[in-house]
């Protein structure tokens, strides 16, 4: 099905938006099974088209129950041989968006249809613009941005156009926002790191409009105002926690109401349910805290353990003024309950009465921390390679928006990450009395440290746990009560902490540093401090001069 829709002068700069389905996610061994290509501009949409494609083989049940398509209509549709020419017409030469558009471009050629049009990828645009998603996929995209995406309609090639054109555009206006100086350096990063995007911001650089990229130039915009750098925002200064004096010890039967089918948290989370071995748990580590005794549980899946641990960990701390750390393996865990849990344990606890507010926050070892002096310092640094020089694009569009320094809310490839320690904060390397950034209060890891004095709960992670007991508790701050979640890998981490790996490689590189042997030469350590004792030994021998 063809449409056409004419909205403005096709003179301005046009893109095309395109998403395809197939029968599976190898464009090399699949077959195309609907396309939907979207010619836009600043104005609008210029012409659309769409066709569901009959494939040669036969379409997987999975594929048919996700898109919705049956064999039945993709039987009456015609082979992409027909669509050809249609294809081609509308793309032309003109920059192609779309959402992982790679393999959209894959699945055309592999049919035998070249693009060598420049891709636009709205995957690596938001991963760059959008900070801190759990996800980047286009439906967590578009949400994150108020786009309409229902649920239902995703998975079909028109849907996902459309989603993605009005993606699209808010990522341009998001890039409108900034600087004219930081659009240049990430233009220039951009480029050095083989984005096909870099052009974006160069225009935007280039670009005098009083108005974002895609709004049109006849109407009146609100215009989204200008990035200013997060870190910056004035704070108030946080105490540290006090102690209350209570010692009261936990209401067991309140905690028992508060996980039953009818208790707060039912009213807080969506399709709750009342887990009686849940229940036992709580009940076991609140009985923890009041007799100040270890406790060890093994929870099955669907125990609900984590609820479990931090109801009474949140009434402990709340009622008595003392912090929990609750440590974790992995970061995922460490996301989750800073984003969902703990913010559910918090709700709740306001529904049921309590006027003070839960404080959490997130403890991280130092060097997942931005060291802004070390940044400012070294990011006009030569460039080492692409991985590096895309790190620091993506550094320069996070400044803006950052509150924490934190890593975690960048999208980093392994590549990427392998360069972030030159930028990262570094034990031995930070004087915070000499270091502006950490006096005025903006100093990342510092800024951490501040909030986990302030809280009630501190989400560390068991490196951090046992760096702090190696380093007699200047870490993390002073705490009563530890929860160790994931404790199956603890060991492996205090092996790791407390250990050391001795190999054939690194005997050999300190067998190195102290002598070398080379063809016709000596050298290393030994050498020269044979000739240092020789000298003392003997002033008129031969000095040894090693080569």
């Amino acid at each position: 099905m063809r449409h056409v829709q004419p909205v403005g002068s096709t003179t301005q700069a046009t893109y095309v938006a395109m998403d395809i389905e197939s029968t599976g996610f190898d464009p090399e061994h699949s077959e195309i099974i609907e396309i939907a290509i979207a010619l836009f501009n600043r104005s609008g949409v210029l012409e659309t088209f769409e066709s569901l494609v009959r494939p040669k083989g036969a379409v997987p049940l999975e594929i048919q129950q996700l898109t919705g398509i049956s064999e039945q209509a993709l039987r009456e549709s015609p082979p992409l041989e027909d669509l050809l020419p249609d294809i081609r017409k509308i793309i032309g030469s003109r920059p192609i968006v779309g959402h992982w558009i790679r393999f959209d471009v894959s699945m055309l050629q592999n049919a035998g249809v070249p693009v060598p049009n420049r891709q636009i990828d709205t995957f690596q645009l938001a991963t760059a613009l959008l900070s801190d998603l759990p996800n980047y996929s286009l439906g967590t995209v578009a949400e994150s941005m108020g786009v309409p995406f229902p649920e239902d309609v995703r998975h079909r090639a028109m849907p996902d156009v459309e989603a993605t054109m009005a993606v699209f555009q808010r990522l341009l206006d998001r890039v409108d926002r900034y600087d004219v100086r930081t659009l240049g350096e990430v233009s220039q990063f951009a480029r050095q790191a083989g984005w096909s995007e870099a052009d974006l911001f160069a225009d935007a650089a280039d670009s005098d409009l009083p108005f974002p990229l895609f709004s049109d130039a006849g109407q009146s915009t609100d215009r989204m105002p200008p990035l200013e750098l997060a870190f910056l925002e004035k704070r108030d200064k946080l105490e540290p926690l006090k102690k209350t004096g209570i010692q009261t010890p936990l209401d067991l039967e309140a905690i028992d109401e508060f996980l039953s089918s009818e208790g707060p948290l039912s009213s807080i989370l969506v399709d709750y349910e009342s887990r009686p071995t849940q229940i036992d748990m709580a009940l076991a580590v609140a009985s923890a805290f009041n007799d100040d005794e270890s406790l060890l549980v093994e929870a099955g899946t669907g125990t609900g353990k984590s609820l479990a641990y931090l109801l009474p960990s949140a009434l402990y701390a709340l009622t008595r003024g003392e912090r929990v750390v609750v440590s974790t393996d992995t970061l995922a865990l460490q996301d989750q309950l800073y984003r969902k849990d703990l913010p559910d344990v918090r709700t709740t606890l306001k529904t049921a009465g309590f006027s003070d507010t839960l404080r959490v926050s997130v403890m991280k070892g130092r060097d997942n921390y931005l060291c802004l002096s070390r940044w400012f310092q070294h990011a006009s640094d030569p460039v080492e390679d692409p991985a590096d020089a895309s790190l620091r694009a993506k550094i320069l569009l996070w400044l803006g928006q950052t509150k924490t320094g934190d890593k975690a809310e960048l999208r980093l490839t392994p590549d990427e990450n392998s360069h972030w320690r030159k930028f990262a904060s570094e034990r031995g390397r930070c004087s915070p009395k000499r270091c502006a950034y950490a006096r005025n209060g903006h100093c990342f890891y510092y800024r951490a440290r501040a909030n986990a004095q302030n809280a009630h709960v501190v989400i560390a992670n068991h490196a951090l746990v046992l760096t702090n007991v190696e380093g007699g508790g200047f870490v993390i701050p002073g705490y009563d009560r530890l929860v160790i979640d994931e404790a199956h890998h603890l060991e492996d981490e205090a092996t790791d902490q407390f250990g050391f790996n001795l190999t054939r490689e690194v005997i050999d590189e300190y067998v190195a540093l102290l002598v070398r042997t080379d063809p016709g030469t000596l050298q290393g350590s030994l050498p020269v401090a044979l000739n240092f004792i020789t000298r003392l030994a003997d002033p008129s021998a031969q000095e040894y001069a090693p080569q």
